[in-house]
């Protein structure tokens, strides 16, 4: 009689088990670096301490559930709540003890601001990790391996894609390779508003991205060589237009990580959580292309740790302080600040009383107690709700984010091709200036990317419909 040994069915083979090891010494590796790093800023602003100590501590807890949630979002491959808590980690923590420690803001010695701030920062990050705790016991799969990328219409793709980057280099060959504030200059002389330059220029230069991205993952999962090679070129094309001298760093971080995400199908963010640490130590070159002659001073060089989170890039914590001096002040807006978001795109000509962005609002606030420079400043999303209806909206405006997130997360893995899944891919590189805000410039982000991703993912199309999954 001839026995055969089968593994039980449900039990984890034995190579399975060895190669555990690896991811277990990356995230012990990662999580060990951001709880030093965090009790660095700690101790780098421990000057003010005995004046906020309720406030220091609530934002070390804070950074502590930001990294914890990382963790879980990194062992999910749920990408979506990853860059969440980065931005929490970030924004929310590590940036406000380093602003508070160098007395950056007159704002932090208001009466009760400080506290209010740190406990809508802190309720945020809360709620998100209940929510990934969610996640984590529904212990939902990534998409199958057998899941890949069906073929499409590989032809009418590539056409589209590449008469859109050539007349995108066409239209800005001018300013394509001079620096952020030259190629804003140079926009000017092409449109007329400045929304309407930066709407065009975040589709134009997107669609060659997202085209070029759709039909390499398919290429190359189908070993189509020929199409393989033909979007690599593509591919180079996207990265010319999307170049570092022109662009901020969020959208280039936005383009990469929907690359990765897309390409690996959700499975790979241990490579996604890598490129994030490397973008993190570039920052301050990235930062040297704001002007047509790189030049980084060496006195701000030498205090590089401390000046990069007292940048205006950072401000997010800052303006959720002045966002409750407005409200103390003025009161609540019952909600027309998110109405105005969410129809971002009616104009004014339609709707005479449409609200001004939340970022104008508090600018006007701002300037009574110091210099701003420029009202183009963030607003971040808790702080949006504050706004709203007070603690009701913080809470209200956190569920309904997080539960968002994890709905998408959950149905982007039952097929790679679906619309959810680009959804997803789209989001996660936009998930910084979507909480960050202010929330009109977040969500007409959104929306633009949205469909110059649309545009190329429908124009593809595939060849074959999606056979549903067997009950489990």
């Amino acid at each position: 009689m001839l026995i055969t040994l089968n593994k039980p069915p449900g039990k984890p083979a034995l190579r399975e088990k060895t190669n555990n090891k690896y991811p277990f010494i990356f995230d012990t590796l990662y999580s060990t670096g951001l709880i030093v790093f965090l009790a660095f800023s700690f101790v780098y602003s421990i000057g003010r301490f005995a004046e906020f100590p309720i406030e220091y501590i609530l934002l070390a807890i804070n950074g502590l559930l930001a990294i914890y949630g990382q963790v879980l979002a990194i062992r999910n491959n749920a990408s979506l709540h990853y860059v969440s808590f980065v931005f929490c980690y970030l924004f929310l923590s590590i940036t406000p003890l380093i602003q508070i420690g160098a007395n950056h803001d007159p704002v932090f010695n208001m009466e009760f601001i400080l506290l209010i701030a740190t406990t809508m920062s802190l309720i945020f990050t809360l709620i998100g990790l209940f929510s990934m705790c969610r996640l984590n016991k529904k212990k939902i799969p990534p998409t199958d391996e057998d899941d890949k990328p069906r073929n499409g219409r590989y032809f009418v793709l590539f056409l589209v894609t590449l008469i859109t980057a050539a007349f995108t280099i066409f239209l800005f060959w001018d300013g394509l390779f001079t620096s952020r504030k030259g190629f804003g200059l140079f926009l000017s002389t092409i449109f007329s508003d400045q929304p309407t330059a930066s709407l065009a220029m975040n589709f134009l230069m997107s669609i060659p991205f997202f085209g070029a991205a759709i039909g390499f993952r398919s290429a190359l999962a189908n070993k189509r060589h020929g199409w393989t090679f033909a979007y690599t070129f593509l591919l180079m094309l996207g990265c010319i237009i999307n170049n570092p001298f022109i662009n901020p760093r969020y959208k280039l971080a936005g383009l990469v990580f929907f690359f990765i995400d897309y390409l690996f199908r959700g499975k790979k963010l241990r490579l996604l959580v890598a490129l994030v640490i490397m973008g993190a130590l570039s920052a301050p070159l990235f930062n040297a292309f704001r002007e047509e002659i790189p030049y980084i001073n060496p006195a701000q060089q030498e205090k590089s740790f401390g000046n990069t989170f007292l940048s205006y890039d950072y401000d997010a914590f800052q303006i959720a302080c002045y966002t409750v001096v407005m409200v103390d002040q003025q009161g609540l807006s019952w909600g027309s600040n998110i109405a105005g978001a969410l129809l971002f795109f009616v104009p004014r000509t339609f709707w005479p009383e449409k609200p001004k962005q939340t970022s104008h609002l508090v600018y006007d606030t701002m300037i009574k107690y110091r210099e701003v420079g420029t009202p183009n400043l963030s607003t971040p999303l808790m702080a949006e709700g504050y706004l709203a209806f007070s603690w009701l909206g913080v809470l209200l405006i956190s569920i309904i984010y997080w539960a968002a997130i994890s709905k998408i997360i959950v149905k982007s893995r039952q097929n790679c091709q679906s619309l959810t899944f680009l959804s997803r891919g789209v989001l996660v590189g936009l998930i910084f200036i979507f909480l960050r805000g202010t929330l009109i410039v977040g969500v007409s982000a959104v929306v633009g990317s949205f469909l110059a991703a649309l545009i190329p993912w429908l124009c593809f199309g595939n060849k074959k419909t999606v056979t549903s999954r067997p009950s489990q």
